[in-house]
């Protein structure tokens, strides 16, 4: 059974990283208002979901990491 689970994981982080790739080969060169845009929407992120970040950190880490 965990060896199941480990196996589908890796399988899904292959294909995770096939559509990371991809999304890179598609664009590899962005513009600077595209990045611009992309770290902004980042941050809004980050700061929507801070307290779940710090949970899973929490979890991670055993306390919040520094």
């Amino acid at each position: 059974m965990k060896l199941e689970i480990e196996n589908d994981n890796i399988i899904e982080l292959k294909s995770l990283f096939q559509e990371q790739k991809k999304a890179f080969e598609k664009d590899m060169y962005p513009s600077y208002k595209s990045r611009v845009e992309k770290l902004q929407a980042l941050k809004s992120m980050i700061k929507k979901y801070r307290s779940k970040i710090e949970e899973a950190l929490n979890a991670d880490c055993g306390s919040r990491c520094h």
